[in-house]
């Protein structure tokens, strides 16, 4: 599957993984199913996902459970992104979803999220 492929690009971070991607034109489901699966394969991870669909960005962030304890929230992670592309959403420390506009500096957005959750890991 395309998520396969994926795995290779997860970094080494404190305690598991860390996954941030770019994708395009996946529906909700299969954006859930990645997740998934990438979550699976890493283990103890955080997984990032933008989904570029159209017009908009659909965000998906897993934390593992070892990653919520030590403070990192999905919901806080996805608020960010949000408001970086004018868009909104939340959930829970181990899984939030969020839509945002199209941008031209998701490339950079997703970058400085790695550096500052690298730093805080």
């Amino acid at each position: 599957s395309k998520f396969q492929s994926f795995i290779s690009k997860a970094e080494d971070v404190n305690g598991g993984k860390l996954f941030i991607t770019k994708v395009e034109d996946l529906n909700p489901q299969m954006l859930k199913l990645g997740a998934d699966i990438l979550s699976n394969k890493l283990g103890e991870s955080i997984v990032v996902l933008a989904d570029v669909v159209e017009e908009k960005i659909n965000f998906l962030v897993k934390v593992s459970d070892s990653f919520v304890k030590k403070g990192t929230n999905a919901g806080n992670i996805i608020s960010k992104l949000a408001q970086a592309t004018n868009g909104k959403g939340g959930g829970r420390p181990n899984f939030a979803q969020g839509a945002g506009n199209k941008s031209d500096k998701l490339d950079d957005i997703l970058l400085e999220l790695q550096k500052e959750l690298k730093s805080s890991l």
